[in-house]
């Protein structure tokens, strides 16, 4: 299972690193066109951040020590990242910061993505200048894909990522759209706005994107037929209705809010996500998640330079995977 995750997991950073009308239908309209516009982006230079608090994150995802404290990292703390980024050929530098919840000194997390390899740095695991390499061939074969990891697969990461969002987006009411004034003439903001009164609209959107979300992962090669399956039903209609029942043990304890900042050329230069949700669970506790997150692209198209030198001091990915799952030989 956890190669299935890693998968998806480099998705999200692949996808991070390319991510007669009324107003509101019109404003609807230009961020879906802007998302489209985004496969266009070749080359760029992206940066952002992420201030995240979440409940018992690592609950159940593992029993392994190491796992269960790195989720919690990434899950109550602070992100940062920049990069660069090129779909063709796909080439990647990304500097990760992680400051923990409760700490002032962030981890640096460098990776790397070059001619069908992926090398990253883990302090808390590898040595001084020592990074694991990825080969994405292997890790195909490794997780049981039916499709291998390919560059191709990787480029269409973005195209994937902004179609997926455009679904979702097409299913808010128009009526959520509204247009925000910026401190740059030459940029235009377009705002997504979701209260307390809207939670059931809310849960909607969510369950009736997800059955053209989960197919397309799968048709990518990003879910195997299991996890597929196991999606499917963990978000079916039966769930929904259960959902929608418990809709008042759901609080947005501020507005959930989506924010994208276009440029006069149509492309996303900015977003903005912000949710604090507190949820009562069946043992009657509440659970909060609080999510802030910044993304951000210049030098669109521009050809932007690599500054990051492939790792020469390096260590098989197998010897992650068995720390991850608990087999390492003393």
């Amino acid at each position: 299972m956890i190669r299935t995750y890693t998968k998806l997991i480099m998705l999200v950073i692949l996808a991070i690193s390319v991510v007669g009308c009324g107003d509101g239908e019109q404003l609807q309209l230009d961020v879906q066109k802007a998302l489209s516009k985004h496969t266009e982006m070749k080359n760029y230079r992206f940066s952002g951040a992420a201030d995240l608090s979440l409940d018992s994150p690592a609950a159940g995802w593992s029993s392994n020590p190491l796992t269960a404290g790195l989720l919690t990292m990434i899950t109550n703390g602070k992100l940062t990242w920049e990069g660069v980024a090129t779909v063709e050929p796909v080439r990647m530098e990304l500097l990760l910061k992680l400051t923990p919840q409760g700490s002032s000194q962030p981890l640096d997390i460098p990776m790397l993505i070059q001619d069908n390899k992926m090398y990253i740095h883990i302090p808390a695991i590898n040595e001084d200048e020592q990074y694991y390499e990825i080969d994405l061939k292997q890790l195909s074969e490794l997780s049981g894909a039916d499709n291998p990891i390919s560059t191709e697969q990787m480029g269409g990461a973005a195209l994937l990522f902004s179609s997926i969002f455009n679904d979702i987006i097409g299913q808010v009411n128009p009526k959520r759209f509204e247009e925000v004034t910026t401190a740059d003439a030459d940029l235009r903001s377009i705002q997504i706005t979701l209260g307390q009164k809207h939670v059931e609209e809310a849960i909607d959107i969510w369950y009736s994107s997800l059955p053209d979300i989960i197919n397309q992962l799968s048709v990518a090669g990003y879910l195997q037929p299991h996890m597929q399956e196991a999606w499917e039903q963990k978000w079916s209609q039966e769930n929904l209705d259960s959902t929608m029942n418990k809709s008042d043990q759901i609080t947005l304890n501020q507005p959930l809010t989506l924010q994208m900042v276009l440029d006069d050329a149509g492309f996303v230069r900015e977003s903005h996500m912000d949710v604090d949700i507190t949820i009562v669970d069946e043992a009657k506790e509440a659970k909060s998640w609080s999510i802030s997150v910044v993304n951000r692209y210049e030098d669109i198209n521009q050809n932007p330079a690599f500054t990051q030198p492939i790792p020469t001091n390096i260590k098989p990915f197998s010897d992650i995977l068995d720390k991850i799952s608990g087999n390492q030989k003393p």
